[in-house]
């Protein structure tokens, strides 16, 4: 690998190459070759990706269409306290593991506990 020195690098070119650095999360060292490499053309400025699978999507609906949905989903996103309170009420914590009998534990005559055998 050849190592080149850039002298009187502009301030703000500076800036700019670290902001791009920054929000590539890469070294300044590999930012400023891949710049390089598109202003030479031997890469090919990566372009953004762009997705068009849901494009069908658009303007399938009337704005009628539209507000009546948009109607409809606030309706279904209205709480309504007293069943809030109703649910609440009667909710309890579910056990996700079973918990293991539990054996009891006793305390021998020096006074540390010990589980008992007998059952």
């Amino acid at each position: 690998m050849s190592a080149i020195t850039v002298r009187n690098l502009p301030p703000e070119l500076a800036r700019v190459i670290r902001q791009k650095a920054k929000k590539e999360k890469a070294s300044l060292n590999r930012t400023v070759i891949s710049l390089l490499e598109e202003a030479t053309g031997l890469v090919k400025p990566r372009a953004e990706e762009v997705h068009t699978d849901l494009d069908r999507f658009f303007g399938c609906i009337s704005k009628e269409e539209a507000d009546e949905l948009d109607q409809a989903i606030r309706e279904q996103r209205q709480i309504e306290p007293e069943m809030w309170k109703r649910a609440a009420s009667s909710w309890t914590p579910r056990r996700t593991r079973p918990t293991p009998e539990a054996t009891p534990i006793s305390k021998s005559s020096s006074g540390t506990p010990r589980r008992s055998t007998s059952a």
